[in-house]
């Protein structure tokens, strides 16, 4: 399938500290390079803390276009938009006027800025302002006017994107709509920082999900079908090749090792999976990425009550009661049964495997 970043592209993630901070273009950059690493993308983080679309402007030509992007992602507004916990302290009156003000400044500036960058050819991608949290129950200040504010930026970024023809990545939905599911069962959690503004771990792979599912459509890592020969097993299998297959006879090897049990095959895939950060994990019950973009499943079709199957160099002797163990390269990376094995095993969630 065709990249969303093609070959030579250099991209810039422009923001505030929620770029600046973030991991979410950390991931998207682990994604890019593991699923195309035929390609040679570069990624840069051009976010500064504090920042505002004004202050980027100011700041343009030294700090992002020196970099010659072909791709610049923008995220900003929540510094431009609705102040801090100040403006709950003016007169309803007064604070509404600032806040018709900024979003006035803030359309006015972010169409200037998409503007000057389609006279420069590159390729502008917006991203909608992420959540403040205002529901969660903590003792921290809350600017508990900011939320309405930043969906009347959101709806600005929207109308932006749809004018200018530009795709717009939306994380504010789907991040309140999950911070609202957990609140119910827990009001003081959320998956953005303590601070109600900075994204934390889960928010930044909720937000890496967000992006990809934007630019990317649902593909499988790889799908490794080991069946009677190489040959039929290449045909069953896609983004890989599959370069020798033996299944189990009576034979031995050089060092006496019995192979009437045992499986091996060499097999090179043609991209690597996701790695998951530990911090991050516990997303994946949160956002479908496993299923869209990290599946590297491995099916092994025959197989009998008990056995080994290893990729050279080497297989392993049968575990025993039914089970097979799995290694790749020499390590074992687990145990699994014959009826899972013909399932399938999907190596990107094992951590014993190459890519960890």
């Amino acid at each position: 399938k065709e990249s969303f970043f093609p070959d030579k592209s250099i991209v810039s993630f422009v923001g505030d500290s929620i770029t600046q901070c973030g991991s979410f273009h950390r991931n998207i950059y682990q994604y890019f390079v593991t699923r195309y690493s035929e390609l040679n993308i570069t990624f840069y983080n051009r976010g500064i803390s504090s920042d505002t679309l004004s202050g980027l402007m100011t700041r343009l030509s030294y700090d992002v276009l020196s970099s010659n992007p072909t791709h610049v992602a923008l995220m900003f507004g929540m510094n431009d938009l609705g102040g801090y916990f100040e403006r709950t302290k003016f007169p309803k009156v007064l604070a509404d006027s600032m806040d018709s003000a900024d979003l006035q400044k803030f359309r006015e500036t972010l169409q200037e800025l998409v503007l000057l960058l389609r006279a420069k050819n590159i390729s502008t991608t917006l991203q909608s302002v992420t959540v403040y949290d205002s529901t969660m129950d903590s003792k921290v200040p809350n600017a508990i006017h900011k939320p309405t504010v930043l969906i009347e930026g959101n709806r600005i970024i929207q109308s932006i994107s749809q004018k200018n023809q530009l795709l717009m990545v939306d994380y504010w939905t789907i991040m309140s709509n999950i911070n609202s599911e957990i609140q119910k069962l827990h009001p003081n959690n959320t998956i953005v920082g303590l601070d109600r503004v900075h994204p934390g771990p889960l928010g930044n792979f909720v937000m890496t999900y967000a992006f990809l599912n934007a630019t990317e459509k649902p593909s499988v890592v790889s799908h490794m079908v080991l069946g009677e020969d190489a040959a039929s097993s290449q045909r069953a299998s896609s983004n890989c090749l599959v370069h020798s297959l033996i299944r189990p006879n009576n034979s031995k090897s050089k060092d006496g090792e019995d192979l009437s049990m045992v499986v091996e095959a060499v097999i090179s895939e043609q991209a690597l999976p996701f790695v998951i950060a530990d911090d991050q994990r516990k997303a994946l019950g949160l956002v479908p990425f496993v299923k869209d973009f990290n599946t590297e499943l491995l099916q092994v079709l025959g197989l009998g009550d008990s056995g080994g199957i290893g990729s050279n160099p080497g297989g392993l002797k049968p575990s025993g009661g039914g089970d097979y163990k799995l290694s790749i390269d020499g390590v074992k990376v687990g145990v699994f049964s014959g009826a899972a094995l013909a399932f399938g095993v999907n190596l990107a969630l094992h951590k014993r495997t190459p890519q960890y």
